[in-house]
This record gives C-alpha cells, structure tokens and sequence, in this order.
C-alpha cells in the first residue's frame, strides 16, 4: 500500500495509475486521516490471466 499526503498528490499524480495497474493500493491522508483510497476498479480474472499467457505462448 501506498500512503500519500496532499503535498505528494499534485507532484507524483501521474505515477499513480502505473501503481495501480501493477496491484498497489493508493491511501491518500489528510490531517492524519485516510480521505480516500484508490484501487483497480476491474481486477483481471485470474482465468482471463491464463488465457493471455496462453496465447502469447502459442
């Protein structure tokens, strides 16, 4: 998990989604308290996974 504070949010802002898409979860804190959390909204299946792999072997 990733925290995060105001000052960071507008500096690293376009990090961000390459953290997400690689599985991290972003907290983002304001006066010491989470505010919001962002995450991958549509986690690949795990089978879609297997299949991607398959076809690149193949």
């Amino acid at each position: 998990m990733i925290v995060i504070r105001a000052g960071e949010l507008g500096k690293n802002l376009f990090q961000y989604p390459d953290k997400i898409l690689q599985g991290e979860k972003i907290s983002y804190f304001r006066n010491q308290k989470e505010v919001a959390g962002l995450i991958f909204s549509h986690p690949p299946d795990e089978k879609e996974k297997m299949k991607k792999a398959a076809r690149i072997l193949y």
